[in-house]
């Protein structure tokens, strides 16, 4: 028999209650060894922050971790760098919050913030079929004022994805930068 010591979502004693999916007894007869509990666990619960701890061959604690953080993640839901940037953080197991420029628009004071980490001349992007369709007025003698303006009356100038919130403001698809600030 399995010794359990819960902390989480109802598992009691060796059983687990009508809202856990190990609905019934947690023993021997359903998992032949404790490391296929832990990863049918960790399939379920270790994804949303939460973590189990083996203290012997044949019990665990289990309880959440605190996040200590969120991320989010900007951009425009149909984009390409963004749908391969959703990719990377489902199979890199990273909860995030999205932010939908075209739903939500950006405010100005936001974009200052941004330019003033990574420099507005990485959040413009002067590659995208909304640049090249401006008026040529709009694009000449861009400075940060007129960049800021112009990100914020079209969002889709700003390039995607932008993801703050972990160790550093990520602006463009490079999952070599995801991996270094957005894993444990």
């Amino acid at each position: 028999m399995w010794g359990w010591r819960p902390r989480w979502h109802g598992i009691q004693g060796g059983k687990a209650d009508e809202h856990s999916p190990f609905w019934g007894r947690l023993g021997h007869a359903q998992f032949k060894n404790l490391e296929i509990l832990l990863e049918s666990l960790w399939m379920h619960y270790g994804r949303n922050g939460n973590c189990l701890r083996p203290i012997s061959d044949n019990c665990v604690i289990f309880f959440p971790t605190p996040r200590t953080h969120v991320i989010t993640i900007y951009g425009i839901k149909n984009c390409n760098s963004m749908k391969k940037a959703f990719d990377w953080l489902a199979a890199n197991h990273v909860d995030y919050a999205f932010h939908d420029y075209k739903k939500s628009g950006i405010d100005a004071a936001t974009l200052q913030a941004w330019a003033n980490q990574v420099g507005w001349q990485k959040l413009l992007n002067t590659q995208g079929l909304t640049w090249r369709g401006l008026d040529p007025s709009d694009k000449k003698d861009v400075d940060e004022a007129k960049a800021i303006d112009l990100m914020v009356a079209k969002p889709s100038l700003i390039k995607r994805p932008v993801i703050s919130g972990g160790r550093t403001l990520l602006v463009g698809l490079d999952e070599t930068a995801f991996a270094q600030a957005l894993k444990d």
